[in-house]
């Protein structure tokens, strides 16, 4: 038989680290689909899902004023859920960027920025 202590201890750390789980799973799932070509790229975008994961996830959570939802295992559960899926956008952001910068080598700010003023008044024009 388990000691009531140890067992009341490591239920209460398991509950705590749920919230964990979420980013955690979005950085795998990420990386598993599209693996980056490069170390710098790898960090930053592991570093940006796990942040959107933790903060967009939170964003979401207040926004949609379910955060009583913590006190129950099944609601953790359902806002790691939440911040598992906030996650999974950054990767692909930060991916699509890496590989615009890669298309624009030897460019200067000046030209970088002509171009995206050109493609965002495309856009518009498409909208409207």
């Amino acid at each position: 038989m388990s000691e009531p202590i140890s067992a009341s201890a490591g239920g209460f750390a398991l509950t705590k680290a749920i919230p964990i789980f979420g980013p955690v799973l979005a950085a795998i799932i990420v990386m598993c689909m599209a693996t980056p070509k490069t170390k710098r790229e790898w960090v930053a975008a592991l570093t940006s899902t796990v942040a959107m994961s933790l903060f967009g996830g939170s964003a979401v959570v207040s926004y949609l004023k379910i955060s009583d939802w913590a006190h129950t295992s099944i609601g953790l559960m359902g806002i790691t859920g939440i911040c598992f899926v906030c996650g999974l956008p950054a990767w692909l952001i930060v991916r699509a960027l890496f590989a615009w910068m890669e298309k624009q080598k030897g460019k200067d700010i000046a030209e970088l920025a002509k171009e995206v003023a050109k493609e965002v008044k495309d856009i518009k024009k498409l909208g409207g």
